[in-house]
């Protein structure tokens, strides 16, 4: 990035670096090569970068500004998959108790009732 640099300019610097990686990689021309870039998520984004209401702005100040909101969603992201960790283990460990558990009413019938006599 250089400095003073808007964020159109910034885009259209990472689609040229992306296609030309794609080029040098597949060996396709660069006019193909950018086209792939441009359909992919990415190259989408960057396009509404280069194309939307931030695109005269300096790209080092536009960044800096959305660095917080850049680790709050990473934050987000982490808690999520820390619930779906603990949801996971929580699955887990109640398919193993059933698998464990009698399989038959009277056998769990009869296992309430011994436990209810120690009470």
């Amino acid at each position: 990035m250089q400095e003073k640099q808007r964020v159109a300019d910034m885009a259209v610097e990472v689609l040229a670096r992306q296609a030309g990686a794609r080029a040098e990689w597949t060996g396709e021309p660069l006019e193909e090569a950018l086209k792939a870039v441009l359909e992919t998520e990415a190259g989408q984004q960057l396009t509404g970068l280069r194309d939307g209401p931030h695109r005269d702005e300096e790209a080092e100040r536009w960044q800096d500004e959305l660095a917080p909101k850049w680790a709050k969603k990473r934050r987000q992201a982490r808690q999520e998959e820390r619930s779906l960790a603990s949801l996971v283990q929580r699955d887990a460990a109640c398919e193993q108790f059933m698998q464990a558990a009698p399989r038959k009413e009277g056998q769990l019938a009869g296992r309430r009732q011994s436990i209810g006599r120690y009470e």
